[in-house]
């Protein structure tokens, strides 16, 4: 009895373990996900700022 308590603790840790070990692969992927969305949006600004310097030079120029 006793040592069938001490299997199913096991076998909860190992599964708070397994959903752990998920957790943290998750996250890394979400981290990168973030980084790359962060860099096109950056990417997205700096081609809007272009094209507007180049919009208020053509509308200043006429």
């Amino acid at each position: 009895m006793e040592l069938e308590k001490i299997y199913e603790t096991i076998d909860k840790l190992n599964k708070r373990i397994s959903k752990l070990e998920e957790y943290t692969i998750n996250k890394e992927d979400y981290k990168n996900d973030i980084i790359n969305t962060v860099k096109r949006v950056e990417d997205i600004e700096e081609y809007l700022t272009i094209r507007s310097r180049g919009y208020f030079r053509r509308f200043i120029g006429k």
